[in-house]
């Protein structure tokens, strides 16, 4: 959709490329905004086309893990999330996540420590930055951002439900 700014991505991926030119962006999810023509259009006249895949909507949860994991960077430039689960999943995953500078967030990516908040729309900055990250030892930052996602955990949560729960119900 729209509010994912999936042209700001292609902007960065237009400057990403003068520097690292096999990059690669798979941007994975439906075309809620019918939006896709103009994305393609956008890559083509950028001559993206061998850079940028559009993939759709991932049901198979083993293909969307093989996503990740070919992967080492995850980009979000969108300009609102109600919860932001995809990055939650990636820095699970073990992935480096760059995200937009939003309030949902900066709830729980710390920039420098699991992750990278970043303002998309400067794509030429982003572009550096992203360029400067797989240049980098990344070690410690996918460590603290799994240990981020597995404070997300269902279990973990359910049991934080219950616990408040309870204490409301004692009182």
């Amino acid at each position: 959709s729209k509010n994912k700014r999936i042209d700001n991505l292609i902007r960065v991926v237009y400057f990403l490329k003068k520097k690292v030119p096999d990059v690669k962006l798979y941007v994975v999810g439906e075309d809620w905004g019918v939006i896709l023509r103009d994305l393609k259009k956008m890559v083509e006249e950028r001559d993206l086309k061998e850079n940028i895949f559009f993939i759709g909507n991932v049901k198979d949860r083993r293909k969307l893990l093989d996503y990740y994991s070919r992967s080492q960077v995850f980009v979000s430039a969108s300009q609102y999330e109600g919860f932001g689960i995809s990055v939650l999943e990636a820095m699970a995953s073990g992935m480096v996540v760059a995200v937009n500078d939003i309030v949902t967030f900066r709830d729980f990516v710390k920039n420098d420590e699991n992750g990278f908040i970043v303002d998309y729309s400067r794509p030429e900055a982003v572009a550096n930055k992203i360029a400067s990250l797989l240049e980098g030892d990344l070690t410690q930052i996918k460590r603290t951002a799994r240990g981020t996602a597995e404070d997300y955990d269902w279990g973990k949560i359910v049991k934080k439900i219950e616990m408040f729960y309870k204490s409301r119900v004692s009182k």
